[in-house]
């Protein structure tokens, strides 16, 4: 009985280590002020940390900040730690702002600004430093209240999805509407390269934000059963050993 109560406690420390571990598995960029919680991504959490990128381009946020126009931005994991993965390419024509008056999405920044190009143009995203593997990636568009929100086309390492037309009155993550995803492989050169633009040719591409997380990470996350199943073997081991320990104590008196 003895070997099984420490194989279930090592199961279950095993269990708790993974579950801290997959947060860091997010990666969140928000275009425009800075953001914190919750979007469409499983392992999104109320007080996520979101990266701002509060510039049209790469170079634009360079420039102001006195750096190489071409150094990259390092960017922390949804918990604030530090990442080896840096936005080492960014352009977009604008960097637009909704007014209070016409907002996408009341109460959530996120949806509130975003990067753009105009109709028949491409917009380049580009990552580097991420852990060769398979990703699942997160791009969300809406624009003003009651304007056609334009569909928007994206490319993430040759796989090609897209949003699909709404009214921008869309108050929560809903897919394909405000948000698109797809999984995503990324090789040994640690890259991922995303290209955006309208879905038409007469459309422009708006780009609010984006989460890269890794499919590891999404995996590891308990199913609500095993949960359920770690919280009583929890309960029972706790029984087992404090009923052990009264038996001995009794018999010790």
């Amino acid at each position: 009985m003895k070997k099984i109560l420490i194989a279930v406690s090592v199961i279950m420390v095993s269990m708790m280590i993974t579950d801290r571990a997959y947060a860091s598995g997010l990666i969140n960029l928000n275009f425009g002020p800075s953001y914190t919680g919750l979007a469409a991504s499983s392992l999104g959490t109320p007080s996520d940390f979101w990266n701002s990128m509060d510039y049209p381009a790469l170079e634009d946020y360079n420039d102001d900040n006195g750096n190489d126009l071409e150094e990259p931005l390092s960017l922390l994991d949804s918990e604030k730690n530090e990442t080896s993965v840096a936005l080492t390419g960014y352009y977009s024509e604008h960097l637009n702002y909704i007014r209070d008056s016409e907002t996408a999405f009341p109460g959530n920044a996120l949806m509130n600004s975003y990067a753009q190009v105009t109709p028949g143009n491409t917009g380049t995203i580009e990552f580097t430093g991420l852990t060769p593997g398979t990703y699942k990636v997160y791009v969300y568009s809406q624009n003003e209240n009651f304007l056609a929100n334009n569909a928007l086309s994206i490319t993430a390492n040759t796989v090609t999805f897209s949003t699909k037309d709404s009214d921008g009155t869309l108050g929560n993550f809903e897919s394909p509407y405000n948000y698109a995803a797809a999984t995503v492989i990324v090789g040994n050169d640690t890259n991922l390269l995303m290209t955006f633009s309208g879905l038409s040719a007469t459309t422009q591409g708006d780009v609010n934000g984006i989460q890269i997380a890794s499919m590891k990470s999404i995996e590891a996350v308990p199913e609500p059963g095993s949960v359920m199943l770690l919280g009583v073997g929890g309960i029972l081991v706790f029984g087992f050993m404090n009923l052990k320990a009264r038996k001995e104590s009794a018999f010790n008196i």
